[in-house]
């Protein structure tokens, strides 16, 4: 309290300090607002951070604020109005007169009269656009295979989970690829690892320039193991494309005299798993989750390599209570 006061007479207490100035250099953006939640002053800083003069912004200050956080930051001004809370401090989107949108952390305060009812709010507003940059690359980094670049086994079994859900909740087919390089050590042995490296970018970009649908996503799954999660995709069709890739994998011509068996080149193994729903949505065996897929792509590989390598095996999976 004894801050906010000395804060609304500070020309009195301290005649050398002129408060308003301080605001007006600070490269942060301090608004004002009332009780009401209506803007009552804004630094000219704002047109430093965002491009519009002040008077623009006392005009249209809502519309400054990203369509997607309105709604919460009115939730937050309406909390610090009524007295739920004295300070708030939220990360959010705004839009500069260019229309690019920036990152801004907004710490807010109530103003409180000497009888301490409450009479506005002030926010300071800061440019954190570099931070969430970097944050963003930080966790791109942690979703995405280095070698590859595509996504690693933890984004594949999130996106897994969360295909499953809907697939269950909409009754969707959900097809799964898992495919395996036929004898990658003996590879690795003979050519050198820079070589297996080149070998796994190779099959990386062949698998995902060929699934290209926006929901599918190809994953490096561990070592010289993919997989391929292909949301409302039926078994026929995860087959077909299995075969495709097989067959592309082949055409490739990457040498490996450790593969004699199929051509003395670079082959794969490939595992379909499809989900069957039941057509009456009581009888789904909730009991079942995504990793029973993974199991089913995992056997249907197993069979691919015990069956001679270089070729496709696939399986239904019954998600059923009579299955």
């Amino acid at each position: 309290m004894a801050q906010r006061q000395s804060y609304e007479d500070g020309a009195k207490q301290s005649p050398d300090v002129d408060f308003r100035a301080l605001i007006e250099c600070s490269s942060d953006v301090i608004l004002q607002f009332s009780r009401e939640l209506q803007l009552v002053y804004v630094s000219p800083s704002v047109t430093d951070m965002l491009g519009w003069s002040q008077s623009e912004v006392y005009d249209n200050w809502i519309d400054v604020i990203c369509d997607a956080d309105r709604e919460k930051l009115f939730a937050s001004g309406r909390k610090l109005a009524n007295g739920v809370s004295g300070s708030d401090r939220l990360s959010f989107q705004v839009t500069r007169k260019d229309g690019a949108l920036v990152w801004v952390e907004g710490a807010s305060h109530v103003l409180q009269n000497g009888d301490e009812a409450i009479r506005g709010i002030v926010v300071t507003l800061r440019d954190i656009s570099v931070q969430k940059d970097l944050e963003e690359k930080l966790e791109e980094l942690a979703r995405t295979d280095s070698l590859t670049g595509l996504a690693n086994r933890r984004t594949f079994d999130e996106i897994l989970q969360r295909e499953w859900a809907i697939a269950r909740r909409e009754g969707h087919p959900l097809s799964l690829i898992k495919a395996d390089l036929d004898h990658f050590k003996k590879l690795n042995d003979q050519y050198g690892h820079h070589s297996g490296d080149e070998c796994l970018q190779a099959i990386g970009q062949l698998l995902s320039t060929t699934a290209r649908r926006p929901a599918d996503v190809v994953a490096r799954y561990g070592g010289e193991e993919f997989a391929l999660v292909l949301p409302n995709t039926h078994a026929q069709g995860a087959q077909t494309l299995a075969a495709y890739l097989q067959k592309a994998v082949e055409d490739l011509n990457i040498p490996n005299e450790g593969n004699p068996d199929h051509g003395a080149r670079v082959t794969a193994s490939f595992g379909v798993a499809t989900i069957r729903w039941p057509s009456d949505r009581t009888a789904i065996d909730y009991d079942r989750n995504h990793s029973d897929l993974l199991k089913a792509a995992d056997s249907a590989l197993y069979a691919a390599k015990s069956s001679g390598r270089n070729t496709c095996c696939s399986t239904l999976l019954q998600i059923s209570t009579t299955a």
